[in-house]
């Protein structure tokens, strides 16, 4: 039986156009499958990203002429170059593991052995690779994750080719057969992760990661069994989470539009003669949109939401004060693929995610650092230290790309990069293989905020021999405790407690470690916390949810407890985090 359709490159395209669209519906879903209760778990979002990147280079005139191998290729690039967070890296490296199969790269197998499988097996064969490369790919693997779904779908598709009583053999079957063996075994894999993680469990919901992977097979298998667009996707088999992620709505109707998250983001400072009706707002607001902050105290509040009306964002607050300093951003390029066509010049101009060392790229500059940067005081300071500056938002984290737009801005032949986050440190790190390829000296300094990447910055020597300047860069991160202040935006049972949404929360080390209600307290706890562990120097970036008389009631507990150590205050700017905080 000879398969009914070919890997080509009209069939690549027509895979990744599907697959934009699911993730674009989907990407919702898959971010609130986010265990972690903070206002940035972006799964989904980082997904639908990566995916749009990789589909877009399908568009290009000739795409769909290729053959497999070389669709394979091109679109194993583009996933590698679009790929963000650890979920995008690791799709990136599946797309990888079948076109090395596709295109005979795999070691250990002779050329012959490869001209003669068939499409079937290749596939089959492909997908055992992308497992492995996906493995390898992350330090530490956990089964119960996409990597435990992405293996079982490659045995899986294995399993059906296999000839019984052979240990080797291969039978001929239809690509079609195989590809939904995978996308059964990839299912029942995301249901149990539950059973393998504790967290899940505890949260009631599958792996997001591994719900994404197995929506990325069912597009393929969709598109070579020739069914319609459904915006009932695989993933409405599984549970949606206990408790719905604040400002979360249903869609109005199947459009794709309506599914790729709000388009505005809508920030100010509210002036509330009346505090009492502040949690009223907070319900109107949670209703209109997503990625709800609202903090302060004693009438002066700081307001952050995605809408897609942002009219009627702006008329909520008004109904219960007098903003001010009220700011409106276009989330998203314009359909067309252009701007926004009503995003101010200013806008446009500072929408530029790298802003290279000064030194120009004429190779003047021996070594240059390359660091990530939320908020623009935070890139405005990073770039008064002399480093080049990969800006990224909180609802998007930078790409391999970016990266490595940022590596190669000054032409300089030694680079040190600071991710600034743990979910952008896999993406450095295949930024960093990338450009090694062509020559360039790289290396990361795993720093997992902001607070490590100034640190690590301040001892930076660009004069000192490359592996003394990377260690001593490496202690200081590490030697740079770090916690963070948010706002809950889910139920979650966390080491502190049973948080709610809208609770204060205070992170330590990335872990949940205060669970309050009022931002000035938890703010003193955290700091207060982390510098009884000791240290001399607590510096705090205060981003966009941190009022001026809030800082001042804190600032001042802090210096009264802690004497002996220096403060050192950076207005950062940053979205979704009103307080990070490093000790050193």
């Amino acid at each position: 039986m000879q398969p009914s359709v070919t890997f080509d490159g009209a069939l690549v395209a027509a895979w990744m156009t599907r697959a934009a669209q699911e993730f674009t519906v989907a990407a919702e879903q898959l971010d609130a499958l986010n265990v972690f209760p903070v206002p940035d778990g972006d799964t989904g979002t980082n997904l639908r990203l990566s995916i749009a990147a990789a589909a877009k280079v399908t568009e290009d005139a000739g795409f769909a002429e290729l053959s497999g191998p070389e669709a394979m290729k091109t679109l194993a690039r583009a996933a590698m170059l679009g790929a963000r967070g650890n979920s995008g890296v690791i799709t990136s490296q599946l797309i990888l593991g079948l076109s090395q199969v596709f295109n005979g790269q795999v070691p250990t197998e002779s050329d012959s052995a490869q001209a003669e499988r068939s499409e079937s097996v290749q596939f089959a064969l492909g997908l055992t690779r992308a497992s492995e490369l996906a493995y390898a790919a992350v330090a530490a693997p956990r089964e119960g994750t996409i990597l435990t779904v992405s293996r079982q779908a490659a045995e899986a598709a294995t399993n059906a080719l296999r000839v019984p009583g052979t240990a080797a053999a291969f039978a001929d079957l239809p690509v079609e057969l195989v590809c939904r063996a995978a996308v059964d075994a990839a299912i029942e894999a995301v249901e149990h992760t539950p059973e393998q993680l504790p967290v899940l469990k505890q949260a009631g919901v599958v792996d997001a990661g591994g719900a994404g992977l197995l929506l990325l097979l069912d597009c393929l298998r969709q598109v070579i069994e020739g069914e319609p667009v459904s915006h009932a996707n695989v993933l409405a088999r599984f549970p949606a989470p206990p408790t719905k992620v604040v400002g979360s709505s249903e869609p109005s109707n199947g459009s794709v539009d309506q599914y790729r998250g709000p388009a505005y983001e809508v920030m100010c400072v509210l002036n509330c003669p009346d505090d009492s009706r502040i949690p009223g707002l907070k319900s109107t607001l949670a209703q209109l949109g997503d990625s709800l902050v609202v903090v302060g105290a004693d009438h002066e509040w700081n307001i952050h939401v995605h809408v897609d009306d942002a009219g009627a964002a702006i008329e909520a607050v008004l109904a219960v004060g007098q903003p001010s300093d009220v700011k409106i951003t276009w989330l998203f390029d314009h359909p067309e693929g252009g701007e926004h066509p009503c995003e101010p010049e200013s806008k446009k101009a500072a929408s530029s995610t790298v802003i290279p060392a000064s030194g120009g790229a004429d190779g003047s500059l021996t070594r240059t650092v390359v660091a990530v940067g939320y908020g623009a005081g935070v890139c405005e300071l990073l770039a008064e230290s002399g480093v080049t500056v990969v800006r990224a938002t909180a609802s998007a984290r930078p790409s391999v790309a970016d990266l490595m737009d940022g590596i190669t801005a000054n032409g300089a032949r030694e680079i040190i990069v600071l991710p600034s986050d743990s979910d952008t440190q896999i993406v450095a790190e295949t930024a960093k293989q990338h450009a090694r390829e062509s020559g360039l000296r790289v290396a990361v300094v795993p720093t997992r905020s902001i607070v490590q990447t100034l640190a690590a910055i301040a001892v930076h020597d660009p004069d000192a021999d490359f592996d003394d300047d990377l260690a001593a860069m490496g202690r200081a991160s590490a030697e740079t405790n770090y916690g963070a202040v948010t706002v809950a935006v889910k139920d979650a049972i966390t080491t502190a407690g049973t948080c709610h949404p809208g609770d204060i929360l205070g992170l330590i080390g990335g872990d949940i470690a205060i669970i309050g209600s009022e931002l000035t307290e938890t703010i003193f706890n955290v700091i207060d916390t982390m510098a009884q562990r000791g240290g001399e120097l607590i510096t705090v970036v205060l981003g966009e949810g941190c009022t001026e008389q809030s800082e001042q009631q804190w600032l001042e507990r802090v210096a009264n407890a802690h004497p002996h150590h220096d403060l050192d205050v950076i207005e950062g700017g940053q979205q979704l985090w009103p307080v990070i905080v490093g000790v050193e």
